[in-house]
């Protein structure tokens, strides 16, 4: 075993089990990650994407060690995703360009027991669909993936209703498709309504070497544009940054009040122009980076009224951003979706019958209800403040202590080992049975 792996789970399998007929709506990241568990679990998986190709644009991502561990676990190719370790944040001032403060991280694997990695999304996103529709192991069969298929509608007994009228009958169907999804309120069993948070980002890409090179912006790469910066402002233009495609890219946002005429958008492409407004009066080392800029593009920060309380019902699961929209303040939108995952794959091991669906999602329910909930709200902190989203987050916090500081907070996220704790409740489960 090496530094970054963390301890041995003790695995469920004692046979192979039935194979189940798998559908999965949605070819982001927890679709794909929910296709490489269930194929690892022996199934047989099938992945309807409405777009001619599930393109993930834009951006970078973190990969805190709850996920990371997980994909260990499956054998992801962190240097074909070409990951940068998240070990250091500097904290600059936004106005005169200099070094406030730098805190180190650099025992993440010893702590945690897994890296913490940075990736552009489009990286990740190939490396995991990769893993998902091609043959990588023996023991596994690829994902079939479906695109430019439409899903008009899902029931509960696992018939797929796709836009052409065709209809598919699946032993387990796995929503994926997002937080717009029309399909989550099947499960939920309630309105679902998404709004905006009130703010927005404007996000871009540059050129490391670009800006080492360049006297003008030499400075701040020198200070921090090689590991997390981060530049608190005054009126709420925080900017962030971090490395990404293995360092060759700085991955950059800056934070705004939500003043945008989206016309019915959530997303759009923007100009430097339209960077450099928002950027106005930060130091010109900043601008110079601006200036450098390229993919600029503006999010519309979107969240839940409130988490969702039912993420399964009969033969139908919610994952990801369809069941936890989380704002970017934590990073663990991208962690929770593969955490997802791996407890579907858990769970959905050594089944005698399909009949034994219905059972195994209930424990599915169990594990993560209280976790995802949780995370949603503290994800919120950014836009709400510390204070408001630890006092809303204390009822999921029914059989473990609620965190009360930024500290305790990281630990939360970082610490749990999502397939052993399945593992657990499933021995317990079939010995109980």
């Amino acid at each position: 075993m090496d530094s970054t792996d963390s301890p041995p789970a003790t695995e469920v399998i004692s046979a192979p089990g039935i194979q189940l007929k798998v559908g999965i709506i949605g070819a982001g990241i927890a679709g794909l990650a929910a296709a490489i568990a269930l194929t690892d679990s022996g199934h047989d998986v099938e992945i309807f994407e409405k777009s001619r190709f599930a393109n993930e644009i834009g951006a970078g991502i973190h990969m805190t060690p709850n996920s990371t561990r997980v994909l260990k676990h499956y054998d992801f190719d962190f240097e074909a995703a070409r990951g940068s370790d998240a070990d250091e944040m500097a904290y600059l001032n936004w106005e005169n360009g200099e070094m406030l403060k730098s805190t180190k991280y650099p025992d993440v694997v010893k702590s945690f027991g897994a890296r913490w990695l940075l990736f552009h999304r489009g990286d990740l996103h190939a490396e995991l669909k990769r893993q998902a529709v091609e043959q990588t192991t023996s023991k596994r069969h690829p994902a079939r993936l479906q695109l430019r298929t439409h899903v008009d509608d899902v029931d509960l007994d696992g018939t797929i209703r796709l836009a052409n009228r065709s209809t598919i009958k699946k032993d387990l169907v796995v929503i994926a498709n997002g937080i717009h999804t029309e399909l989550a309120e099947k499960v939920s069993g309630a309105p679902i309504r998404n709004e905006a948070a009130g703010t927005a980002m404007i996000r871009f890409l540059i050129p490391m070497e670009e800006v080492a090179n360049d006297p003008r912006t030499k400075p701040i790469h020198e200070a921090g544009l090689n590991r997390f910066l981060y530049c608190i402002n005054p009126d709420g233009r925080n900017f962030v940054s971090y490395p990404c495609k293995g360092g060759a890219m700085a991955n950059c946002a800056i934070f705004f009040k939500d003043n945008v005429d989206w016309q019915g958008a959530w997303s759009k492409e923007a100009t430097r122009e339209d960077l450099l407004k928002v950027a106005h009066g930060y130091h010109e080392t900043f601008i110079g980076l601006c200036d450098k800029a390229n993919d600029i593009s503006i999010w519309r920060l979107a969240t839940r009224e409130k988490p969702v309380e039912t993420l399964v019902r009969d033969r139908l699961v919610l994952t990801g951003d369809a069941s936890h929209p989380m704002l970017p303040f934590l990073g663990q939108g991208a962690a929770m979706a593969v955490e997802d995952a791996a407890a579907l794959g858990v769970f959905m091991s050594d089944l005698a019958s399909t009949e034994d669906v219905n059972d195994r999602l209930r424990l599915f329910q169990q594990l993560r209800h209280d976790r995802v909930c949780a995370m949603q709200i503290l994800s919120s902190w950014g836009t709400l403040g510390y204070a408001k989203v630890f006092e809303r987050s204390k009822p999921y916090f029914n059989k473990e202590k609620a965190p009360t500081d930024r500290e305790e907070l990281n630990d939360w996220c970082f610490r749990p080992d999502i397939r052993q704790e399945a593992i657990a409740m499933l021995q317990d489960h079939l010995k109980s049975a």
